[in-house]
């Protein structure tokens, strides 16, 4: 991806710079990314390394390091001024990632795997583009011209590591192509067509959203008329949009849920409380998912500067207002019967002991409900 984008810069046509994420995780990764330094300074570009530092989780390691990963190079770009983030995941690395959405069951939008362009942000950051142009480029082919331009390359030791899902899933896939059985050009022209269908089905959704009456509120909350059991897949994405997560859950999950708001007035799924008020279903926050139960811990307070901006629960950007620091903590449940019951759990900004802003009643707060449903941002922490 370095040796085509750098083809960019030589014709002046973009400006370019890399960045190499050494995650920590084993060694000779650091002497790998300087490598990669040494290469980019060989074709007249900048380059950085850019350490995940901190603890390291001890499950669920590869999709912890992915977000550590993204987080960092939304940052550096950032700094650097760039509009877009390139990254050279290829046709078999897009097949892969089918047939591991295949095996957790997903439905047309999962079995797309991944998009050849998207937008994340980190923290409080804006969004920028991820692309990724070489999605219908084999890996060998990739070898091949970096043998022809005799490029060095290095192979990552962790793509031969079975613990991961990835590689052994990679290691069938080979053997489906030399039998014959399958092929990486079948699954990823499979990809292309989940995400046409996808994409439909997502105009389809926010249409009856519109004809639903739905509407997002100032607490980060959604309502819309009371839907029925063929709008499951659109309480998912609403359900996603409202608590901040990274995937929404499954279409029958989420009519469970809606049946069961239906029948009992309100019911509970992803952290996100649905409640049956009138004619109406209202999404919000579930409290103790922010203020802490058992197995979740509360959200803590954090101090934000003058004119600085935080994330506040994956679901507000909160920019202080104020020339003196303030506290951004969660409402409690005394605080919040001020403000109504979507309040309770909600964001606060809180100067010498006393509150001085909350959502609705200053700007400070910018709730993301609507830009992960209409957008899907992907926001990394």
């Amino acid at each position: 991806m370095m040796r085509l984008a750098a083809t960019l810069a030589a014709d002046g046509s973009a400006s370019i710079a890399v960045a190499t994420v050494d995650h920590g995780l084993r060694t000779g990764a650091r002497r790998e990314a300087e490598a990669a330094g040494y290469a980019a300074r060989e074709l007249g570009l900048a380059h950085e390394i850019l350490d995940w530092s901190g603890a390291k989780p001890s499950s669920g390691l590869q999709a912890a390091a992915r977000g550590a990963r993204y987080g960092l190079l939304v940052r550096q770009a950032q700094r650097v001024g760039a509009e877009a983030i390139l990254t050279a995941h290829t046709a078999d690395d897009q097949a892969e990632t089918l047939l591991m959405r295949l095996a957790r069951g997903s439905g047309p939008r999962g079995l797309s795997a991944m998009a050849k362009t998207s937008l994340i942000a980190a923290g409080a950051s804006a969004p920028v583009s991820l692309l990724r142009p070489l999605l219908g480029v084999r890996r060998a082919a990739l070898r091949d011209f970096l043998a022809a331009a005799k490029a060095a390359y290095i192979d990552d030791p962790s793509n031969e590591d079975l613990s991961f899902e990835r590689v052994r899933v990679r290691k069938m896939l080979a053997g489906f192509e030399a039998s014959g059985a399958l092929t990486v050009e079948a699954l990823t022209e499979t990809a292309d067509q989940m995400r046409a269908a996808a994409t439909r089905i997502e105009e389809i959704e926010i249409d009856r959203f519109s004809a639903l009456g739905g509407a997002f509120d100032a607490w980060g909350g959604a309502s819309l008329a009371a839907a029925g059991p063929s709008d499951a897949a659109l309480v998912a994405r609403l359900l996603a949009a409202v608590a901040g997560e990274g995937y929404a859950p499954a279409p029958p999950r989420a009519a469970q849920a809606l049946e069961a708001a239906h029948s009992a007035r309100a019911a509970t799924l992803g952290g996100v409380i649905i409640a049956r008020r009138g004619d109406r279903l209202t999404f919000t926050r579930e409290p103790a998912a922010v203020l802490g139960r058992e197995g979740v811990v509360a959200l803590r307070p954090v101090t934000i500067a003058p004119a600085e901006r935080a994330l506040y629960d994956g679901r507000f950007i909160v920019q202080n207002p104020f020339d003196l620091p303030a506290v951004l903590r969660p409402l409690n449940r005394e605080e919040a019967s001020a403000f109504g019951d979507q309040a309770e759990g909600g964001p606060a900004l809180e100067i010498g002991g006393e509150i001085v802003a909350i959502p609705g009643e200053s700007e400070a707060f910018a709730p993301l409900a609507a830009e992960r449903f209409y957008l899907r941002v992907n926001r990394f922490p």
